[in-house]
């Protein structure tokens, strides 16, 4: 469009000059239409390299979208992750903390409180997921309802 608007200007010019008679009006005209080929040609370019450049920061953008989903992924799995290992060593505590009331209660002289279970779950993922877990063979009676299989003697890990 820019490029046939100069056309016609080019040409309205070299119309004017060239109609006078002069030669060197008809020179001009000359120059006049190659430098107006010459800046079609600039605009051209221009348009092109353009293009190439938005066609450039879209991919950018795109590779910048999945970087943050990616980021934000790690971050919920991190988080998770944390919540499990506090989960976890609150069980601990708590656990701990029964087993040195049984002890004291025992010292005291008073008879020991008869042991109490956790809920039986299906499997160790279900336990964990419900705030229970961690079991020891020997300590803990809920060992015996998960499979140990690694059998290092603590299980729902």
């Amino acid at each position: 469009m820019i490029g046939s608007v100069a056309s016609l200007i080019g040409f309205a010019v070299g119309a004017l000059v060239g109609g006078a008679g002069n030669d060197d009006g008809a020179r001009t005209v000359a120059e006049l239409r190659t430098d107006n080929a010459s800046l079609d040609a600039k605009l051209e370019k221009a348009g092109s390299a353009a293009e190439s450049k938005a066609s450039e920061a879209a991919e950018a953008k795109e590779a910048l979208d999945d970087a943050l989903a990616s980021a934000e992924a790690d971050k919920d799995k991190a988080v998770a992750k944390a919540v499990r290992q506090e989960r976890a060593k609150a069980r601990r505590k708590i656990e701990a903390a029964r087993r040195e009331a049984q002890k004291a209660r025992a010292f005291a002289g008073s008879a020991p409180a008869p042991q109490q279970t956790d809920p039986r779950f299906n499997t160790c993922a279900e336990a964990n997921a419900n705030g229970y877990g961690t079991y020891r063979r020997g300590a803990d009676p809920e060992y015996d309802w998960y499979q140990d299989r690694d059998r290092d003697g603590v299980v729902c890990e």
